[in-house]
């Protein structure tokens, strides 16, 4: 099987620790080979949830579950998804698709402090902006999505960067 993801490290013995610098990766679970049954423990792995320093600014709670449910997800989806700018998911691509981030703003906004992060993200798309105009789908930007992945639903950001910055 292919992954999107791999991290390979191998263990010397005794406690060790693997984090790297550079990257960071979304996942839901991890394949650990070589361990004795009695070493497989919930202490043997510790694995960080990292993001943006965004403080809660609001909070949901209601007698049905499934919304309760639904504010929880969306909430720990945008923490996920937020380094230094909203990206588009944590195990892929990471990137800074316009479109996603317009449409997720408001929300974010209601519940997160995440005011200066956007506000640097969207100076980095006017940064972006060609001298003709265009966006790019994504920013940042090595180049790409200029001729595709952009248009009038990912150029919305320039929308929400009106109503709420």
């Amino acid at each position: 099987m292919e992954y999107a993801q791999t991290d390979v490290y191998i263990c010397k013995g005794g406690y060790e620790e693997f984090a790297p610098k550079f990257k960071y990766d979304g996942f839901r679970y991890a394949i650990v080979e070589g361990l004795e049954k009695e070493q497989a423990t919930s202490e043997t792995l510790t694995f960080l949830e990292m993001s943006s320093d965004l403080k809660e600014r609001a909070s949901f709670n209601c007698s049905d579950e499934v919304l309760n449910k639904l504010q929880e997800i969306t909430r720990r989806s945008v923490l996920s998804n937020f380094f230094y700018f909203p990206t588009d998911c944590p195990h892929r691509e990471k990137n800074g698709w316009t479109g996603d981030a317009a449409v997720s703003a408001e929300h974010i906004l209601l519940n997160l402090t995440a005011e200066k992060s956007l506000k640097e993200w969207l100076l980095n798309i006017r940064f972006a902006q060609r001298e003709d105009g265009a966006l790019p789908g994504i920013v940042p930007t090595g180049g790409w999505g200029f001729k595709w992945g952009n248009g009038p639903m990912w150029d919305s950001v320039c929308k929400f960067a009106l109503l709420y910055l």
